[in-house]
């Protein structure tokens, strides 16, 4: 359409300056999509990127999938932002910080849990049904970096806790959980590849990983997801933009009040609630000076990035969110040539739909 050419144009230069090699984009308003297109490759050589390509998201899985577990959990009274995660793991009751840590102190990144350790280096070779429990001991030994509650520290390691508390409560698989409960209903095809059969499913491709020594396609990015099985609390999911448009349409129809929603809308508006102008539960916040959302998304937007180059943005006074997938990484870990790109693109996109 010749109304969204300089959308078309922005999406070339950036493949021609090796942004990402393929890209897919969707924006959607009042729950209907008003733009979605795709472009560049899987790889440098590899098939068209289509709507139906699957990429790696990365640290969206907090959003989409643990923070949304746990709400389906908090909806049925079985857990609560306010318990603490020694009730329900018992190895922090006798820790003297950590058993002060509440739900609620992972949700928001403010524990006092560092933000990144390689914990792959060291479960490698520890047989795979043990994997996760000694990962867990790991983080029980690590210290706080600060007083839990006192101050913001973005947190993969508050995610991992939270996933296995979760799956704990509710007795099977987070992404069992959340297929028959929520992704299903929404029709979000969301899912983790290690899980479930991909042999004719188009992946996007992401780094070369010296750890495995090989380009990774249909296997998650994260060495620490990869190393437990791929399905994990900070990353491991997988999808394309009508699969996660689906289901922020279900996240922002609860918010609003329909009744129809399998979300329960108190318990969204609390989830999508500011606290103290650091982040909602589970999801991030916009920033107010070089925001990744760019400039007219309002301070009532939820949203997060994904480290392989994903990321959406949902306002939620204007009824409109924007979502972007890509795979940055394909070019190294170390290039953050999108850091220009997508705040430009939401700028220049937000005023077209």
């Amino acid at each position: 359409m010749k109304k969204f050419k300089e959308i078309d144009n922005l999406f070339f230069d950036a493949l021609k300056n090796e942004v990402f090699t393929g890209a897919a984009v969707l924006a959607s308003k009042n729950g209907k999509v008003s733009f979605f297109e795709t472009y560049g490759k899987t790889s440098a050589e590899g098939d068209k990127i289509t709507r139906e390509t699957f990429f790696d998201l990365a640290s969206l899985t907090k959003p989409l999938a643990t923070t949304i577990f746990f709400q389906l959990l908090w909806q049925k009274k079985k857990i609560s932002p306010e318990d603490n995660v020694s009730y329900f793991y018992n190895e922090w009751k006798t820790d003297t910080y950590k058993k002060n840590i509440k739900i609620s102190n992972l949700l928001l990144h403010d524990s006092g849990l560092p933000a990144h350790r390689k914990f792959y280096e060291k479960i490698q070779d520890i047989e795979f049904k043990f994997r996760e429990k000694s990962r867990m001991d790991m983080i029980s030994k690590e210290a706080l970096e600060h007083i839990p509650g006192s101050q913001t520290l973005y947190s993969d390691l508050g995610f991992m806790v939270l996933k296995y508390v979760l799956e704990k409560i509710a007795g099977e698989s987070m992404y069992e959980y959340l297929k028959k409960n929520i992704y299903d209903y929404s029709e979000s095809g969301l899912f983790f590849p290690s899980l479930k059969k991909s042999d004719c499913i188009k992946f996007c491709e992401t780094s070369f990983s010296c750890f495995r020594n090989k380009r990774l396609t249909g296997e998650v990015n994260d060495e620490n997801a990869f190393f437990i099985g791929g399905e994990d609390g900070h990353a491991g999911l997988f999808g394309n933009c009508m699969d996660i448009n689906n289901l922020l349409r279900e996240i922002f129809c609860s918010y609003k009040g329909f009744k129809s929603c399998v979300l329960k809308s108190s318990c969204s508006r609390e989830i999508l609630k500011n606290r103290k102008n650091k982040r909602y539960y589970g999801f991030d916040i916009t920033s107010k000076i070089e925001s990744s959302a760019g400039s007219f998304f309002t301070d009532k937007s939820p949203g997060h990035l994904g480290y392989t180059g994903t990321s959406f943005w949902m306002d939620l006074e204007k009824g409109l969110w924007i979502i972007l997938l890509t795979n940055r990484v394909y070019y190294g870990d170390n290039n953050f040539k999108i850091k220009i790109f997508r705040p430009l693109l939401h700028d220049r996109l937000i005023n077209l739909v």
